[in-house]
């Protein structure tokens, strides 16, 4: 059985500050190969999530990019989005 784990994370690139979901398996202690998800404008959904999980039961350690715009430009809602 895996051990899934998810911790919600923050990293820059630059001057701007992102959002992101690290998950992992937490009984593979040695190194494993990383993937980027990179979710619809409206961020992360829990089928993304879903899908990074059952991803990262095969071996992988995914960061499921929360926002693809700066934190502070992600629309909180659909209409002023479209």
């Amino acid at each position: 059985m895996s051990n899934i784990h998810s911790t919600s994370l923050s990293y820059t690139v630059g001057n701007d500050t992102f959002d992101g979901i690290l998950i992992y398996n937490a009984d593979h202690n040695a190194p494993q190969p990383g993937i980027v998800i990179a979710p619809n404008w409206m961020g992360a959904t829990e089928d993304a999530a879903e899908q990074a999980k059952a991803i990262a039961a095969k071996g992988y350690v995914v960061l499921v990019a929360i926002s693809m715009v700066r934190a502070s430009a992600q629309p909180a809602v659909m209409k002023p989005a479209q």
